[in-house]
């Protein structure tokens, strides 16, 4: 990719992820009756659900998929299929794949009522306990630089489109 295309496929990725560690940053709720949904409070609401703490994880993922477009759930990304290699995280971490937590394809509808076009695997759904700024490409072992890595080779980008990273919702407010 040259210079220009790893830019913009950068700051069209960095717009949409955007966002920071919650212990980085207050946070406040326009509704006082409601607490920000922290990591902490996250912890303390599946303690009290008989959730371990192993599955908070996993389970904020599943809520974040499910609510990330109401009545259309994303699936999540699990099984053989589910890792992407990249060259570069391997490079700086010896770790030598990404696993969004969900994965789709890109459709392009260039001209209205044709047949769009399809690009498998290349947006990727990322859900993150995390709130406020952009999170650098060397977060979580270099898995955002990964995520990069990866959509810089997708179908989508070979073809000359933007494939595309949603992210779930920065801060969320619980009773």
């Amino acid at each position: 990719m040259n210079y220009i295309t790893n830019a913009a496929l950068f700051f069209g990725v960095a717009t949409v992820a955007a966002m920071a560690p919650f212990a980085a940053q207050a946070q406040t709720c326009a509704n006082p009756s409601q607490t920000p949904l922290t990591k902490a409070r996250l912890d303390q609401i599946a303690t009290s659900q008989g959730i371990p703490l192993s599955r908070v994880g996993v389970e904020f993922e599943e809520f974040a998929l499910t609510t990330i477009k109401p009545g259309n759930p994303i699936p999540p990304n699990r099984g053989v299929n589910s890792f992407f290699p990249s060259p570069l995280r391997q490079a700086r971490t010896g770790i030598a794949n990404v696993q969004p937590d969900g994965v789709v394809p890109l459709v392009v509808t260039v001209i209205p009522f044709l047949d769009p076009q399809t690009y498998l695997r290349s947006v990727f759904y990322e859900s993150k306990a995390v709130k406020g700024t952009l999170l650098p490409p060397s977060y979580e072992n270099y898995q955002i630089l990964g995520l990069l890595d990866v959509l810089g080779r997708s179908p989508a980008r070979a073809a000359g489109e933007n494939p595309a990273i949603f992210s779930s919702p920065h801060l969320t407010c619980v009773r």
